[in-house]
């Protein structure tokens, strides 16, 4: 089994089901729009743009790695699929009606930059999910991942305060600006009061409404 099936089939585990479901449950309540054009930056192996084509979008998924595209092409998830570097988008301003960055800002060199061309190819609507660093999730991953190593070694993760720094650091100028930000989080422990507005889940979806000038 190659590195990307492995990848992927953490989505099949009892956990990862759950984890999924739960995320895209969150997300749902996220999305404002009904139909449109999204880019998925960081598509990986298609889960969630699978998810979102299933829902009358159309997705073009765009990512780095050739074998997780391959893998995507091979599993019909996505139709439309891009190699490309998250810093340097190939399209023109507006193009897309939403993107969409799910578990993928971590691994990114620079997130500044690729926020700002996310901001440049969105016509103002970004939807995006990270790993909560103040989660106990998030907590035994990190130290985890100082022992042996995983998929988050060497990651940073992110809480929402730290995001919302970032969303308006990225939008520093006068053409962009950030209209509105909403969150919510879900993942919490099973011994935990499941409630999305507070800030300790294991996996934080943001909304971000830009305004364009």
């Amino acid at each position: 089994m190659g590195w990307v099936e492995e990848y992927d089939e953490w989505y099949d585990t009892s956990f990862g089901k759950r984890a999924f479901q739960k995320e895209k449950k969150l997300l749902e309540t996220l999305i404002p729009i009904e139909k449109g054009k999204v880019l998925e930056v960081g598509t990986g192996t298609g889960r969630f743009g699978e998810w979102l084509k299933e829902r009358g979008f159309l997705v073009v998924g765009m990512d780095i790695s050739y074998p997780m595209l391959l893998f995507t092409k091979k599993e019909e998830r996505v139709k439309y699929l891009v190699q490309a570097d998250a810093h340097h988008l190939p399209f023109k301003d507006s193009a897309f009606d939403m993107v969409m960055i799910i578990t993928s800002l971590e691994f990114m060199k620079e997130p500044l930059q690729a926020l700002r061309e996310v901001y440049r190819v969105s016509k103002g609507l970004i939807l995006l999910g990270v790993l909560n660093a103040l989660s106990l999730i998030g907590i035994v991953r990190r130290i985890k991942s100082k022992w042996r190593k995983s998929w988050y070694s060497g990651v940073p993760f992110y809480n929402i305060w730290r995001l919302k720094k970032l969303f308006y650091r990225a939008a520093e100028g006068d053409k962009v600006k950030v209209q509105n930000i909403i969150w919510r989080t879900t993942l919490y422990p099973r011994f935990f009061p499941s409630t999305s507005i507070l800030p300790l889940g294991g996996f934080i979806g943001v909304r971000v409404v830009l305004r364009k000038e």
